[in-house]
C-alpha cells in the first residue's frame, strides 16, 4: 500500500514537471509575443496619445501632433523606461510561461485603451 502511494506521488511529480515544461515558451513563442507586445504596444500608445493630445492640448494653444510623431515619442519613452514595463512576478504574468508572455503582450495593448477610455470620459464632460 505504501509502495503504491510512493509510485503515485512519483508519477504525479513527473507529470507536473512535464506540464510545467510544456508551459515554458520556446524561442519562437518568445520572439513572436515579445515583438507583438512591443510593436503593437508602442503603436497603440502613440495612437492613444495622438487622440488624447487632440482632445486636451489645443485649448492650451499647443499645435496638433500626428500619430506617427507620438508613436516615435512613445517608442523613445519605452526605451528610456524599459525597466518600468517588466510585470510583477506572479504566476499569471511570469514571462517565463506562455500564458504570462501572452498576458504581458495583451496588457501592453489594453493599458493604453484603458487610458483612452478614461480620456474619453473626461472629454465627454467638457
Amino acid at each position: 500500500m505504501n509502495r503504491d502511494l510512493e509510485k503515485q506521488a512519483k508519477l504525479l511529480t513527473e507529470l507536473n514537471k512535464v506540464i510545467t515544461d510544456a508551459e515554458k515558451p520556446g524561442c519562437g513563442d518568445f520572439l513572436l509575443w515579445f515583438t507583438v507586445g512591443t510593436v503593437l504596444g508602442v503603436m497603440m500608445k502613440g495612437w492613444v496619445l495622438s487622440i488624447l493630445w487632440a482632445w486636451f492640448m489645443p485649448q492650451f494653444g499647443l499645435p496638433l501632433v500626428g500619430a506617427w510623431h507620438l508613436m516615435g515619442v512613445a517608442g523613445f519613452i519605452e526605451l528610456m523606461t524599459a525597466s518600468a514595463t517588466v510585470p510583477a512576478k506572479s504566476k499569471e504574468t511570469d514571462m517565463g510561461t506562455k500564458t504570462g508572455l501572452r498576458m504581458w503582450a495583451i496588457l501592453r495593448i489594453a493599458i493604453p485603451l484603458t487610458a483612452l477610455f478614461a480620456g474619453w470620459c473626461f472629454h465627454s464632460l467638457m
